[in-house]
């Protein structure tokens, strides 16, 4: 962020208060009397105000040349956020979306300090959208899920950071949990789950949450990873299979053991009519089929 100041003679207390407090949540913003600026005939000063993102006005007796009031317009169409004092001018720019008004200087400090937080993130935001821009980076969900699939963390969080949502789906459905339990790309995994993610999101493709996936992969990791943040285990996919019917099939006792333990209902019917202690006991599956049978209701 690059802010500038501008200042009455008369104000210049103000100004500086105002760029103390900007310092203090650790911008820096340069201080200009107004006087010297509205001409930019100065190569620096045409810098800065030309590179200026946020703006400044402390001018509460508003310089009533053409000159200032073209100037001020000019940086009201330029930077992405300016604050005014409300004064004969000002009061004609309320309908522009990015200039805020106020009554006097502690008004103005007070709201500047508020609103901190909120100027600060969307600066982040648009950064990391910029830095993915000059990478050459696309940003869509499917390339938010290919830097999944490679573990990139690093440019994963920059998609988040320029507010992609973690619960946003590629082009043929998956979510981004799921993307990363295909690609067994663990770290990942355990990244997505610290933020607000539905655990439970339902692939379009398979028709499969986030844990039949994992158990899909055979993977027992990434399935008690997923059971240990509350994945549903009871969950019927678009083909009718409960989590335990698809690890019955896998014939992963491992798996169908932790599902067991963890709450997976073995009496849960398929669309066939069938369960997954059924299953065991249909396929031979001795050792699953006593697992499960501990959990059975008679």
């Amino acid at each position: 962020m690059k802010w500038i100041i501008l200042y009455r003679e008369d104000l210049e207390k103000s100004a500086v208060s105002t760029q103390e407090m900007l310092k203090i949540h650790d911008i820096e913003a340069t201080i200009l009397p107004i006087q010297k600026v509205t001409n930019l005939e100065d190569e620096n000063i045409n810098s800065l105000v030309k590179n200026a993102t946020h703006c400044v006005l402390l001018d509460n007796a508003l310089l009533l040349e053409d000159s200032a009031a073209f100037f001020y317009g000019y940086l009201v169409g330029r930077v992405k956020h300016f604050y005014s004092l409300t004064n004969e001018w000002s009061k004609n720019m309320e309908f522009f979306s990015n200039v805020y008004l106020f009554s006097g200087e502690d008004a103005m400090l007070k709201s500047l300090k508020k609103q901190m937080p909120n100027i600060k993130e969307e600066e982040k935001t648009r950064d990391a959208f910029s830095n993915l821009f000059n990478d050459g980076i696309p940003y869509t969900a499917d390339c938010f899920a290919l830097y999944i699939t490679k573990g990139k963390l690093d440019i994963c969080q920059r998609f988040i950071d320029a507010g992609i949502s973690i619960n946003c789906r590629t082009e043929d459905g998956t979510p981004m949990l799921n993307v990363a339990i295909r690609a067994e790309q663990e770290e990942c995994v355990n990244w997505i789950l610290q933020q607000k993610v539905d655990i439970d999101a339902v692939s379009n493709d398979r028709g499969y949450s986030a844990v039949m996936d994992a158990v899909w992969k055979n993977n027992l990791e990434l399935t008690k990873v997923l059971i240990d943040r509350g994945a549903n285990l009871n969950f019927i996919s678009r083909d009718g299979q409960s989590v335990l019917v698809l690890a019955v099939g896998a014939g992963n006792y491992d798996i169908c053991k932790l599902l067991a333990e963890s709450g997976a209902d073995p009496d849960v019917k398929d669309q066939m009519g069938m369960s997954a202690l059924e299953y065991a006991n249909l396929f031979g599956k001795k050792d699953i089929a006593k697992v499960l049978q501990k959990y059975h209701k008679a």
